[in-house]
């Protein structure tokens, strides 16, 4: 795929470590999932990105294209309840992280919801967690469990990675690197301008998901020393990391974790981050 988020990169993490354990996984998913990174767990299609029409929508946060993707995520936990009987843990691991409390059975305790960002306002949340209690609840951060000291079914795990794509580098080159999805809150623009205060350069790494904050905030500060180049994956991702002078973090929101933050350290690459939420 051309875009691997946050929860994209803890499934890629979390399934071969589970098979590891020598488990069944199947993953519902769409179906341009590249499997090759999941050997020896079987791909239950759910649909096709194609479907998500991305390319007319443009910017992945108008709420037509959230509505549309949402009902593709209720499709998914309804297609795993329709076979639930065939799996001992049902594990929802997407942005609406409430739908397995509206479609499945209260009698139904196998289900482990994780909470990657949570969009509910306050009383949608109350009202939510007050009605309906069958579903377990995995918080990625000490900050972001807070909000939920209440339920009863709730702990934190935190986001593990393979420590093992992540090497160390004796020998930094000369560039501060920013990796992320470039949209507002992951704070791109703001890492821009740290660069040209320091005269430092600098190489980020992201796909697009808000075009026109990348074109008119973030496209006009790039120059020779600072410029972005398509998404990394995998051990390109831990080479990049691991040969920076530093990562930068100046996230503009209450970041729920900060993977690439962990992703940098182990590779013994210092994070100047923002100090909110996970982070």
């Amino acid at each position: 795929a051309s875009s691997v988020g946050g929860l994209e990169t803890f499934t890629l993490y979390l399934l071969p470590k589970l098979k590891e354990l020598s488990l069944d996984i199947t993953l519902f998913a769409a179906k341009e999932t590249e499997m090759s990174l999941l050997p020896g767990i079987t791909l239950a299609p759910v649909f096709s990105l194609a479907d998500l029409d991305k390319e007319e929508h443009k910017d992945t946060e108008k709420k037509r294209f959230v509505l549309n993707y949402a009902m593709f995520q209720y499709a998914a936990i309804k297609k795993v309840l329709e076979r639930r009987e065939e799996f001992d843990v049902i594990h929802f691991n997407c942005a609406q992280w409430y739908a397995p409390f509206l479609v499945s059975d209260p009698s139904q305790t196998n289900i482990l919801s994780t909470i990657h960002v949570n969009n509910l306002k306050q009383k949608t949340q109350d009202y939510l967690l007050s009605e309906f209690q069958q579903v377990n609840l995995a918080y990625i951060s000490q900050t972001y469990s807070q909000n939920f000291a209440s339920y009863p079914k709730g702990k934190v795990i935190y986001n593990g990675i393979d420590v093992s794509m992540f090497p160390f580098s004796e020998h930094p080159q000369d560039y501060v690197a920013w990796l992320g999805r470039i949209a507002p809150v992951k704070g791109l623009r703001e890492a821009v301008l740290a660069a040209k205060l320091a005269d430092a350069r600098l190489i980020a790494s992201g796909s697009v998901d808000y075009l026109d904050y990348y074109a008119h905030e973030v496209q006009p500060l790039l120059d020779e020393k600072r410029t972005v180049m398509p998404p990394l994956f995998n051990k390109e991702k831990g080479e990049f990391l691991s040969k920076a002078k530093c990562v930068l973090q100046p996230v503009q929101w209450e970041e729920p974790f900060g993977l690439v933050a962990v992703e940098a350290m182990a590779c013994g690459t210092p994070v100047i981050a923002s100090e909110v939420g996970g982070l």
